[in-house]
């Protein structure tokens, strides 16, 4: 909100697309610059499932600069049929050669639910991705 508690004033936002199964593909959010009065891409989420796999890559973007990307990163998740954790890799996009480089590596007993519940839907799995 504004200096004077009544205006409010954007601050956020995201759009999402989904694919025919009706699961998030992409999430796109974007920061208000009030100077410019328009809203600016900060950063890009792409979710990729697969059996027993969830990819979910994130580019971020230069405040002020439209589109000029900053950073690449990567998650791959390793999970069973209800969606429990069993390992996570995490990756950095090297712009000077082009290759993924791993940052981190972690493996689980299978007892961490990426959704936080035991309820596998398509709305408890698309609310995960809305607050990534």
């Amino acid at each position: 909100y504004s200096n004077d508690s009544i205006t409010l004033i954007p601050y956020k936002k995201g759009d999402f697309t989904y694919d025919k199964d009706n699961y998030i593909q992409s999430k796109t959010v974007y920061y208000w610059n009030s100077a410019h009065k328009s809203w600016e891409k900060a950063s890009v989420y792409t979710y990729e499932y697969t059996d027993g796999r969830l990819m979910v890559e994130m580019a971020r973007y230069r405040t002020g600069n439209k589109n000029i990307l900053t950073g690449k990163e990567r998650s791959i998740y390793e999970i069973d049929d209800s969606w429990n954790l069993l390992s996570c890799r995490t990756y950095k996009w090297k712009v000077g050669n082009g290759l993924w480089i791993l940052k981190n590596e972690i493996k689980t007993d299978g007892t961490v639910s990426l959704l936080g519940n035991n309820n596998v839907t398509e709305a408890s799995i698309n609310k995960m991705f809305m607050d990534m």
